[in-house]
């Protein structure tokens, strides 16, 4: 059996695939195999996988009609002969021992951890400016704790819900049913906590063994209400999930759900999205959701000081002082 598995969907990436491609197969560690899932790219993506199995015989290449990111993922862990698994985007990049340093943890005989977090760089579009991550303060003591534990973290927001920067074993995925949500977007909201919740023991190492992309086109970065509310959706419905299998943690589901309303208000404010009625209702409902609440207790608990300070301001400011800032904001942006 392979160690590890790398899933890799790509569409339309051609800019940037040899490089993610380069990154995997140059890995220190050779016990791998690499699996591109061509989600019916319409550029030279597909060439590009074709090549590098020609090359490489531990490279997998699988075309298939578009069907999603979250679909492809799901293609690929269906096919996977791995004992470990790890998800890469197709315009990201592994440092090179990457995977040697993961595996190294997992298989020590004292930890008998099952899946491993990491930390990452964020980097420009151009990959050469490399930022630390959004958890440089955050990010949980290096050691291993138990999946509650880890999820815990998660849902305290001292690791943020990105898919890639989990080295999982495959027995998890399988055992647990687990599958990316198709037709959504924020999908590894959906995911990440249930490879931590079917993990016996997880470790988290304080190693930025990923570079990922900033890139502005994405579909991430495009605002609109179908975005927002997907964002906002996909964490409460984890929320209400966990807190049903773990009551224990009910008070942060509660505080999760709270922030669920405070990131879509938040986000409209910074992307100016007051253009339409249907915008509007949505800040209205959001920061109605924001005042119904009583900020104070365990909700404060994950939130930053800023953070805080922002709630205030939008449990206090009436709604049309906001819709007057957002159109200043982008009457300013007009004139340059």
């Amino acid at each position: 059996m392979t160690a590890v598995s790398v899933v890799v969907p790509v569409y339309n990436v051609e800019q940037y695939l040899e490089e993610c491609i380069e990154s995997v197969i140059t890995q220190d560690y050779e016990d791998i195999e690499l699996l591109l899932i061509d989600d019916g790219s319409t550029d030279g993506s597909g060439i590009i996988c074709d090549k590098a199995a020609d090359k490489d015989a531990r490279v997998r290449v699988f075309h298939r009609k578009n069907a999603g990111v979250s679909d492809a993922r799901n293609f690929g862990m269906k096919r996977v002969r791995g004992q470990f698994a790890l998800f890469v985007d197709a315009d990201d990049t592994l440092h090179s021992s990457a995977i040697s340093a993961s595996m190294e943890t997992l298989a020590s005989s004292e930890l008998k951890a099952d899946c491993l977090v990491f930390t990452y760089w964020l980097t420009d579009e151009t990959g050469e400016h490399r930022y630390a991550d959004f958890e440089a303060r955050s990010f949980p003591q290096e050691g291993m704790v138990i999946g509650g534990q880890a999820l815990e973290a998660l849902l305290m927001d001292r690791i943020q819900n990105y898919i890639w920067r989990v080295v999982f074993a495959v027995s998890i995925w399988k055992s647990n049913n687990i599958a990316f949500p198709v037709g959504q977007i924020y999908e590894d909201v959906s995911v990440l906590y249930r490879i931590l919740l079917g993990s016996r023991n997880v470790f988290f190492m304080d190693q930025r063994l990923y570079n990922y992309r900033q890139r502005s086109g994405s579909y991430m970065h495009r605002p609109s209400v179908c975005n927002v509310l997907q964002c906002r959706n996909a964490f409460i419905r984890r929320s209400h999930d966990v807190r049903t299998q773990i009551p224990g943690l009910f008070s942060l589901c509660r505080a999760q759900i709270y922030k669920a309303h405070y990131r879509v208000a938040v986000y409209m404010l910074r992307h100016g999205m007051a253009r339409n009625q249907q915008e509007i209702d949505l800040l209205r409902e959001s920061t109605n959701a924001l005042k119904s609440e009583k900020f104070r207790g365990d909700i404060l608990s994950i939130f930053s000081l800023k953070q805080k300070l922002t709630v205030l301001l939008l449990r206090y400011c009436p709604l049309n002082v906001l819709l007057w800032a957002i159109r200043l904001m982008h009457r300013r942006a007009r004139l340059g």
